[in-house]
């Protein structure tokens, strides 16, 4: 979680945002791309193409922004990587970082939530 300081636990990079990272760069690459190659359904295929089209966009801003982050905290974050610490130090983030951050988070529910009965 983003403090309103501009920090975050370097442990929420590690346990958290990157795998959402990666959870929805998987989503995209593969269950949204095999739905829309398995779509019998013009209008359904369309709306799917778009949805990843969207998606794609949105995960590029977000991985530059992400990518930024952890370059240059990169030394903190490997340590904690091997580490059991509980949160680690916080460290500090960008209004950018923190706005990709927490559009990671939301788009990551909203994917939960269109996608949860699939």
């Amino acid at each position: 979680m983003t403090r309103p300081n501009g920090t975050i636990p370097a442990r929420d990079i590690v346990d958290d945002i990157l795998p959402k990272l990666t959870s929805i760069q998987s989503f995209v690459d593969h269950t949204l791309s095999a739905s829309i190659q398995r779509q019998d359904n013009a209008n359904e295929r369309k709306r799917e193409e778009n949805l990843k089209a969207e998606l794609e966009m949105e995960l590029t801003i977000i991985r530059m922004n992400i990518d930024n982050l952890t370059k240059r905290h990169e030394p903190t974050i490997s340590r904690l990587g091997v580490s059991r610490q509980a949160s680690g130090p916080e460290i500090d983030i960008d209004k950018y970082e923190a706005a990709a951050i927490e559009h990671l988070k939301r788009l990551h529910q909203r994917i939960r939530t269109l996608y949860a009965d699939s």
